[in-house]
């Protein structure tokens, strides 16, 4: 059991479990649309993913890691050399994988996601004695995310890949994909707010409190189910894919209707990472279910 617990953590605070996701997140989108999955494709997603993260964790270790230190704070200060690695193995997979399936018109899409990441976490403007970084923007940082996400996950495999998707099918695919993004990132807000408070970063629940944050993802499923219905209806998704985005969404909801209770660190960083998986399994099982 404690050889277990082990395991979780390293997979949840290298930022593996969490770029499996978005692979697996990159696959339900050719489930989605019905094509072969192309695992090229996902895989340089995982790839990016972890390099993306990882350097996130190091880059800002003076900046996050010199107040108060959670269970996953300490363990990162203990691996950074470890994190090195995987952001040196994460940028020279991602490389290798681009130059085998490839080719180079996508290279402005796959700069600027790469420009966003390092921004993201970059001082970039300068207000009040204070610089400021695109995630100190409390109201844009969750938009940027699924932006990011959104792109990566289902805007670059339609690019690259041989998907067929009409301007509805496309427009309620990326509003859905990306709301999804949303309602499981703010969760990692509200893990964060006693040490945004200790830093006066701004996010949405130091802002208007834990408890509202969870009301607004319970308002972001209830419009997305709205959303899904409204795309079966206009025939933009079948009913297999209606019934996993609603699978999936009620599915968070119960995730952050949970988080009323105290929740230790692997609750966000593995149960509601592992929601990125989920959403992968409910697109197969209904696709087999009402085949």
């Amino acid at each position: 059991m404690i050889g277990l617990l082990k395991l979780i953590r390293f997979l949840s605070y290298s930022n593996i479990w969490v770029s499996l996701g978005a692979a697996f997140f990159t696959a339900s989108t050719y489930v989605q649309f019905q094509t072969e999955i192309n695992w090229l494709v996902c895989f340089f997603v995982f790839s990016s993913c972890l390099a993306a993260y990882n350097f996130q964790r190091v880059f800002r270790e003076k900046s996050i890691y010199g107040g108060p230190k959670s269970a996953r704070h300490k363990w990162i200060l203990r691996h950074k050399l470890l994190l090195w690695g995987l952001t040196a193995f994460g940028l020279a997979g991602s490389s290798v994988l681009f130059f085998i399936d490839m080719s180079w018109h996508v290279v402005g899409l796959i700069f600027a996601l790469a420009l966003i990441c390092f921004v993201y976490v970059l001082p970039i403007f300068y207000l009040k004695k204070k610089w400021y970084r695109l995630r100190d923007i409390p109201f844009i940082k969750p938009i940027i995310i699924a932006f990011v996400w959104v792109s990566a996950c289902v805007y670059f495999p339609v690019y690259v890949s041989d998907i067929q998707a009409n301007n509805l099918q496309l427009a309620t695919t990326f509003l859905l994909k990306a709301l999804f993004i949303i309602a499981i990132a703010l969760p990692f807000d509200i893990r964060d707010l006693k040490h945004d408070i200790h830093y006066g970063t701004l996010t949405i629940p130091s802002i208007w409190g834990a408890q509202n944050t969870i009301k607004i993802i319970h308002f972001l499923v209830l419009f997305a189910s709205v959303v899904s219905l409204f795309a079966w209806q206009q025939n933009a998704v079948s009913i297999a894919v209606l019934n996993a985005y609603l699978v999936s969404f009620f599915s968070v909801a119960w995730l952050a209707h949970r988080i009323n209770k105290p929740q230790g660190e692997l609750y966000f960083s593995f149960v509601i990472d592992g929601a990125l998986l989920d959403h992968f399994v409910w697109f197969v099982l209904m696709n087999a279910w009402f085949s």
